[in-house]
């Protein structure tokens, strides 16, 4: 192990500041440990998960930076580069490192074990620092803003505000009406963050149900200060920021306006239409498409099949065109019959009056069947209404 990274032997009397807790956690775990020669001697494994525990419920990333930091300054040959953990991020500090330099502030006396952790970890930092201020200097642009740290930051602030209320409620003796439902839609909190906030407290209100059921000796000691209908009314506390947490982000999904469509313009509507503009054996001549888009009558020749479809639109609506399909029109009403005399379609559909045509279609012999809608390259648009 390096040499650098021994420390001076317990302090005695330590002069830090201790942490006051917040929240039930701060029941829960009790005040922040200060060690002396006599606590040293007990198991360090559990005291060390102990203290872990409660940096975890009460400290920040930002708390992290400061611990390590007071740590260094103890050292008397810090390892070289060691400034380049200046460039890393606070969440990169966060956790067992920073606890273990919070604890050796608190008089804790370190063992070879979590000296050794200490600098493995200082060396992993130092390399990421470097690499931190080789990309600030490659990439010369704007961070991007962080959308879900934004988003988690939001969300730790409004759990933060319901942990207040909870603390308040038993203060209170458990008499205090707290309207959870009310406070998310005053703060105007979005559905996403009261998703999540429904989702932490169903973790925490485990706890309380396994207290209740006596499984847990551990947090049957953590809450020996609740009576049983004590415990009752703060399990039901919990349950009633749930469910109202749950509510309100099915009440804003419900209300959310629909996104509103985008109008596209009838040469947009008939851009990938398939049909024939002309063809000179029967002198028919397709009108311009676009004029399919609103009416309520079409006519469609197949020059191939020989077929003429009549269309109709839908009741209080207009045919329109998606790809080469006819939308909105009258399945029942709709109907092709097979012309045996190609020529009398230009005199009789396309030069006559849209009544004589209809009676011309409606004197056709030959056996009506269901209009499809579809068009090809060998319909020609004889003529829309």
């Amino acid at each position: 192990m390096d040499k650098k990274l021994k420390i001076a032997q317990i302090r005695s009397g330590s002069t830090i500041k201790r942490i006051v807790p917040i929240g039930i956690e701060g029941q829960l775990y009790g005040t922040e440990k200060i060690w002396d020669s006599a606590s040293l001697g007990i198991d360090r494994t559990i005291e060390r998960i102990r203290c872990f525990n409660f940096y975890n419920s009460q400290c920040s990333e930002k708390d992290a930076r400061a611990y390590v930091t007071t740590y260094i300054k103890t050292l008397k040959n810090p390892p070289k580069q060691i400034e380049m953990i200046n460039h890393v991020g606070d969440q990169e500090l966060y956790g067992a490192l920073a606890w273990l330099c919070r604890m050796n502030s608190a008089g804790y006396v370190l063992n070879s074990e979590e000296l050794q952790y200490i600098e493995e970890k200082f060396k992993k930092l130092i390399i990421s620092g470097k690499e931190k201020i080789e990309t600030r200097r490659d990439v010369q642009k704007v961070a991007p803003i962080d959308i879900q740290k934004r988003t988690t930051e939001a969300i730790h602030k409004t759990v933060g505000e319901f942990d207040n209320k909870i603390d308040e409620f038993i203060q209170s003796k458990f008499k205090d009406d707290f309207d959870s439902y009310a406070f998310l839609k005053s703060n105007s909190v979005k559905p996403l963050y009261a998703k999540r906030i429904a989702e932490i407290y169903s973790k925490e209100i485990k706890e309380i149900k396994d207290v209740i059921r006596g499984k847990d000796e551990q947090l049957n000691e953590a809450y020996s200060f609740l009576k049983p209908r004590e415990l009752k009314k703060l399990h039901d506390f919990f349950q009633k920021i749930i469910d109202d947490s749950k509510l309100w982000a099915d009440h804003l999904k419900k209300i959310k306006a629909p996104r509103k469509k985008k109008v596209k313009t009838v040469d947009q509507l008939t851009q990938r239409l398939k049909y024939m503009k002309t063809d000179t054996e029967l002198h028919l001549t397709s009108i311009d498409p676009t004029k399919l888009i609103g009416a309520s009558e079409a006519w469609i020749f197949n020059v191939k099949t020989r077929r003429v479809d009549h269309y109709f639109a839908n009741d209080n609506d207009a045919i329109s065109v998606k790809g080469s399909t006819l939308q909105n029109i009258n399945e029942t009403t709709s109907i092709a019959k097979k012309i045996r005399k190609p020529l009398e379609v230009s005199k009789n559909i396309v030069m006559g009056t849209s009544r004589s045509a209809t009676k011309y279609f409606d004197s056709i012999k030959t056996k009506p069947i269901k209009s499809t809608g579809r068009l090809n390259e060998f319909s020609i648009i004889l003529r829309v209404v």
